[in-house]
């Protein structure tokens, strides 16, 4: 890796304490004022043009145990107070992900601003000097050595733009990196979670702001490859993005770092009172989460997939129905059709039984899959024929199987996984569409549950079945009890 950095408009500053006897003395005088008027045990107020520390653990103090997602803790150190003589400030970061005994970390703040790319280059993150200037520069100035071991060298991948599919370059390593799109639409999802605020350093960089929001970039390219995607001061996520060469758009770092690896995960999770998913056994309950299978979400391919977590929704004796906690994927109900198709015949139930079942399940788990009959349901508010019935290993719920087995809107709300917006699947605040197999109005429109739960859009209307931005949520009936 190029350790040398051009990025001009990042001045990173010595993390040894300048200092002015000017501004010192200064400084002083201030403080005796303040003590004086408000006497030595009184609180004193931030004064006005001073970045105030927010409050917050060390990280290197804190047990991987004790270490919750959302909170922050302070890890480096950088200029953010815009005083250079008093040095350089600690770094708050907030704990976007735990896992394997190391935290995934972005910035609270946006740090400094600068150009992704000079106007010559590309919005490719493995070529830009951005990407440069953050394993070398800043992290050089941020962490000291002891700090800089505990940052793992880690592959970024390069993200597709998927709306335009604009060529993102090759997966890169890096210690210090942007966000894709989608990571930022999966780890902050909502627009008001993805605001955020400049430091006063950084904000010296004339960014450009809106009620003391600012724009962050993004590593994903955007429409063309002269440009890359940010984030914006109202939060949105915009698939063209800015030009590169822009100097007013914020940094934001993110960095994984490597804490108690002895701490299991088991301990992790009872340290947050949470509840982990159980094993497939005779004596699971309806409602409860269980662990079968594996498929890629964590949007990462260089470390394997991630268990499948699933919710029982149905029991007999002998198996449990189940459907998929998280949107797994991205896919079209069926390609363009000017008659349509019925879930007998479409696109999507050959994927679930193909791909997505090979892919997902190992042959003794297959073998622990009871296939099922799926009856044609028709839309009760229109005649567009169903189609015959279907034996399935993977299927989607019906409409009325939907709202049987998950009877309020609050439950059927589903978040896509990291991989499946990587793909494209369109999310609001978090919260994405998914396919039932009912046909809608039309013989080429398809029932979906809506981002807010809602089973269709009015009593049962469905959406073009060849839109590519909808949810696939698989269910399986799984033998227990063996």
């Amino acid at each position: 890796m190029n350790r040398s950095s051009n990025l001009q408009p990042l001045q990173a500053t010595s993390r040894r304490p300048k200092r002015s006897l000017t501004a010192a003395v200064c400084v002083l005088l201030v403080a005796l004022f303040l003590l004086s008027a408000t006497g030595c045990g009184a609180a004193v107020v931030g004064l006005p043009g001073i970045f105030v520390l927010p409050a917050a653990a060390k990280l290197t103090d804190t047990d991987y145990s004790d270490v919750r997602v959302g909170s922050t803790y302070y890890f480096g150190s950088y200029e953010q107070d815009n005083l250079l003589f008093n040095g350089t400030e600690r770094i708050e970061w907030r704990v976007l992900e735990k896992k394997d005994g190391a935290v995934l970390l972005l910035s609270s703040f946006v740090l400094d601003g600068g150009r992704f790319n000079r106007s010559s280059g590309s919005s490719v993150w493995e070529n830009s000097e951005i990407r440069s200037w953050l394993n070398s520069s800043f992290l050089e100035v941020a962490f000291t050595d002891a700090e800089k071991a505990m940052i793992p060298l880690v592959t970024v991948t390069a993200e597709p733009n998927t709306t335009y599919s604009t060529d993102p370059g090759r997966d890169t390593e890096d210690q210090v990196f942007l966000l894709s799109a989608a990571e930022a639409r999966y780890y902050l999802g909502s627009s008001s979670d993805r605001t955020c605020k400049a430091t006063e350093a950084a904000a010296k960089k004339e960014l450009l702001e809106e009620k003391g929001f600012c724009y962050w970039w993004l590593r994903t390219p955007g429409k063309s490859a002269k440009t890359a995607m940010a984030v914006s001061t109202d939060g949105s996520i915009r698939d063209y993005g800015y030009d590169m060469y822009y100097t007013k758009y914020g940094i934001r770092p993110a960095i994984w770092v490597n804490l108690d690896n002895s701490a299991v995960t088991q301990k992790a999770a009872e340290s947050e009172n949470l509840s982990l998913p159980k094993a497939l056994s005779a004596d699971i309950e309806v409602g409860e989460n269980v662990l079968f299978g594996t498929y890629e979400q964590d949007g990462r391919l260089f470390n394997g997939k991630e268990d499948i977590e699933w919710i029982v929704i149905a029991k007999d004796d002998t198996s449990v129905l189940l459907i998929s906690k998280y949107g797994l994927d991205c896919q079209r109900f069926h390609p363009y059709s000017k008659y349509g198709t019925t879930w007998e015949k479409c696109d999507l139930r050959a994927w679930l039984n193909s791909t997505f079942y090979n892919a997902a399940f190992s042959d003794e788990e297959q073998q622990q899959i009871v296939s099922s009959v799926c009856t044609p349901e028709m839309n009760p508010t229109t005649s567009v024929d169903p189609g015959n019935e279907t034996t399935d290993n993977v299927f989607v719920l019906s409409a009325v199987e939907t709202s049987y087995y998950l009877p309020t809107d609050l439950v059927r709300r589903c978040r896509p996984t990291a991989y499946a917006l990587a793909n494209g699947v369109m999310d609001y605040d978090g919260f994405c569409w998914w396919w039932t197999r009912t046909p809608g109005a039309t013989s080429s429109q398809v029932v979906c549950v809506n981002d807010d739960g809602a089973i269709g859009r009015g009593k049962y209307a469905g959406y073009d079945m060849y839109y590519s931005k909808y949810a696939v949520r698989p269910s399986i009936r799984v033998r227990i009890g063996e």
